[in-house]
């Protein structure tokens, strides 16, 4: 598909790069933002109430049928 938009023209390489550079430093400081929303969360909750499980670092499983 990008070699379809950069050999018809309709975007330059440079300019379909930079497009994406802002798109993934945007969601870099959203995700920045959510960090902070968490940890702020987590140190006001309840702790009586509500059982903190730390913060843990994500896994995706995917299994594949063969």
């Amino acid at each position: 598909m990008m070699k379809l938009i950069v050999d018809e023209n309709l975007l330059s390489f440079k300019v379909l790069e930079q497009k994406y550079s802002i798109m993934f430093v945007n969601l870099a400081a959203r995700l920045q933002i959510l960090e902070a929303y968490d940890t702020e969360l987590a140190e006001s909750r309840d702790k009586k109430h509500y059982r903190g499980k730390g913060k843990r670092k994500p896994v995706s499983k995917r299994y594949m049928a063969k």
